[in-house]
């Protein structure tokens, strides 16, 4: 469900322009957030980062960024994406 938020949130406002595989590139990460009763989803964004010389994907890696907050505290995580030529996003969590 936190996922079909994000999406819609990305679809719903078009200043935010973001591609396919930056939108797969937030859910991803999203669907890894801890299950928490009443936790709210604030801003998410993506950076580009530079493809390592052997990179396989035609896609290049971006950075993730999601704040959100539960129980009255906030946090901000990171995420380094991959999509891979199927489509699939990869997510792993960076520590902060």
């Amino acid at each position: 469900m936190r996922g079909f938020s994000i999406l819609f949130a990305l679809l719903a406002t078009p200043a935010l322009a973001a591609s396919p595989n930056e939108s797969a590139c937030i859910i991803k990460a999203a669907d890894t957030l801890p299950k928490i009763a009443g936790m709210k989803i604030g801003k998410s964004k993506t950076i580009p980062q530079p493809a390592p010389a052997n990179w396989p994907s035609p896609n290049p890696p971006v950075r993730v960024e999601i704040e959100w907050s539960a129980a009255g505290q906030s946090q901000k995580w990171f995420y380094l994406c991959a999509v891979n030529q199927n489509g699939t996003a990869l997510v792993q969590r960076l520590a902060n």
